[in-house]
C-alpha cells in the first residue's frame, strides 16, 4: 500500500527526490532531528494550526453581519420549505427569491433518507436535480445527526462542520509544508483562502471537502494509507468532485508503475459510488436543466467576458474575481514548472476539470472562487517548493 510497501515509496516507483514530498529518497520527517513548528505530527503544532483555522472559519461566521443565525442559511423567499424552516428556527431574512446551498443542505440534513419527500419539494425550486443534491451527503448527514438533531442543533452542526473544515485545511497545509521543508509564513497566505471562507460563510459542504482532501493528501505524504483512505472516501461523499485528487494520487503511482498503490487509493471511491447507487433507487429522477460539466473553455469563455459588466458595482464579487483570477494564474504556472509531482498532477486534473465547467460555475465570480478553492493553497505549496535552496 502507499506508504507501506517501500519498493513504491522509494526510486523507481515513488517520485524521486526533487518532486517529491520528501527531500531525502524516503522520507524527510523520519529524518529530522529539530522539531518543527510545521510539524503536524506532534501534538503542539497540530492544535496550534487547527485553533488558528477555526479561529479564522469563526471569523468568516461572525464578520458577516447576519440578522440572525438562521439568516446564515440564505433561505430563498421562494424556497417551498420557507414556512416550515422558520418553524424550525425562526425568521430567515430572505435576501432575494433564490438564496445560496446553505439551504438545500439544511433540508437534507433534516431529512437525509428523504423519508418524507423532501427531494420532490427540491426539485421544484433548485435548478440542480435532487439526486445531484443528495449525492454530497457526509455534511449534510453528519451536521444533522443522521436526522435526529432538531432544527437548531442541525444549524450549529453546519456552522461547526464548515469551520473544522478551515481547521483541518490549516493543519493539513502545514503538515504538507513541513514534508516539503518550506517556511510557515506560505501557510499563513495559503490558508487565508478566499473560496474556502466564502464557503463557510454560505454553510456550503466546500470547506469540509477541502479540509479532508488535504487531509487525505498530507496523510499520501506521511505513508499513512488507511488513514488517506478514509480522509479521501470522506471528501468525495462530501463533494463528489473531489474525486479527482485520488484519482490524480493514483495516476501518479499508475506512472510510476504501482499499479497495486494505484487500486487501493482508488478504493476510496467505492463509498460514494454505493452511496449513489442508493440514490439513484431512493430519490426520483427529475430532468437535468442545468450541467455543470460541458465543451472544453465553454464557461470560461461564456461567462468570464461578462463579468465587468454584470459586477462592476458589486464589491464581493470584484474580490471574488480578483482572487479567482490570480488563483488560475497561479495554478497554470505552477502545473507548468512545478518540481513536485503529486501536487502538480493534482492542479493539472482540477485545472481540467475548471476547463470543462459550464456557465452555470462560471457566471458567478464567487461560486468559481469556492469551487476551484483547493488551487489556492497547492499552487502557494508548489511556488514555495521551488524557491526552496539545495533542492
Amino acid at each position: 500500500m502507499i506508504g507501506d510497501a517501500a519498493d513504491c515509496l522509494n526510486p523507481p516507483c515513488w517520485p524521486s527526490a526533487p518532486v517529491i514530498l520528501a527531500v531525502e529518497s524516503s522520507f524527510p520527517m523520519e529524518a529530522r532531528v529539530q522539531p518543527s513548528a510545521l510539524d503536524c505530527s506532534r501534538l503542539a503544532p497540530c492544535v496550534f494550526w487547527f485553533s488558528v483555522g477555526l479561529l479564522l472559519g469563526a471569523f468568516a461566521i461572525a464578520a458577516q453581519g447576519a440578522p440572525n443565525v438562521a439568516s446564515l442559511l440564505r433561505v430563498g423567499s421562494r424556497n417551498p420549505l420557507i414556512a416550515q424552516i422558520e418553524r424550525d428556527l425562526g425568521p430567515v431574512h430572505p435576501r432575494d427569491e433564490t438564496g445560496h446551498d446553505g439551504q438545500l443542505f439544511y433540508l437534507i440534513a433534516r431529512d437525509p433518507l428523504n423519508a418524507f419527500g423532501t427531494a420532490q419539494r427540491l426539485a421544484e425550486f433548485d435548478n440542480n436535480p435532487p439526486r445531484y443534491r443528495y449525492r454530497r451527503i457526509f455534511y449534510p448527514l453528519l451536521a444533522g445527526g443522521f436526522g435526529l438533531f432538531t432544527g437548531r442543533q442541525t444549524l450549529v452542526g453546519m456552522i461547526l462542520l464548515t469551520v473544522v473544515g478551515v481547521g483541518l485545511s490549516a493543519v493539513a497545509t502545514a503538515d504538507l509544508a513541513h514534508g516539503l521543508n518550506v517556511r510557515g509564513g506560505v501557510v499563513l497566505v495559503a490558508i487565508l483562502n478566499l473560496g474556502m471562507l466564502l464557503s463557510v460563510m454560505l454553510l456550503t459542504s466546500d470547506a469540509l471537502a477541502l479540509g479532508l482532501a488535504l487531509v487525505g493528501l498530507a496523510l499520501v505524504g506521511r505513508r499513512k494509507t488507511g488513514g488517506a483512505l478514509v480522509a479521501f472516501a470522506l471528501a468525495v461523499l462530501t463533494k463528489e468532485v473531489y474525486a479527482v485528487v485520488p484519482l490524480a494520487v493514483a495516476a501518479v503511482n499508475m506512472w510510476r508503475r504501482c499499479s497495486r498503490d494505484a487500486l487501493v487509493v482508488a478504493m476510496s471511491l467505492l463509498p460514494c459510488v454505493a452511496w449513489t447507487a442508493w440514490v439513484w433507487a431512493r430519490v426520483p429522477y427529475v430532468p437535468v436543466t442545468a450541467k455543470n460539466l460541458g465543451v472544453p473553455l465553454g464557461g470560461v469563455l461564456e461567462s468570464v467576458p461578462r463579468w465587468p459588466a454584470l459586477y462592476a458595482a458589486n464589491g464581493a464579487q470584484i474580490a471574488a474575481a480578483v482572487f479567482a483570477i490570480f488563483v488560475f494564474a497561479l495554478a497554470i504556472t505552477l502545473s507548468l514548472i512545478g518540481r513536485n509531482t503529486l501536487l502538480r498532477s493534482t492542479v493539472v486534473v482540477w485545472l481540467g476539470v475548471a476547463a470543462f465547467s459550464t456557465s452555470l460555475v462560471w457566471s458567478i465570480p464567487t461560486n468559481v472562487a469556492r469551487a476551484f478553492a483547493v488551487l489556492w493553497p497547492l499552487g502557494w505549496l508548489l511556488w514555495a517548493e521551488r524557491r526552496v535552496p539545495g533542492r
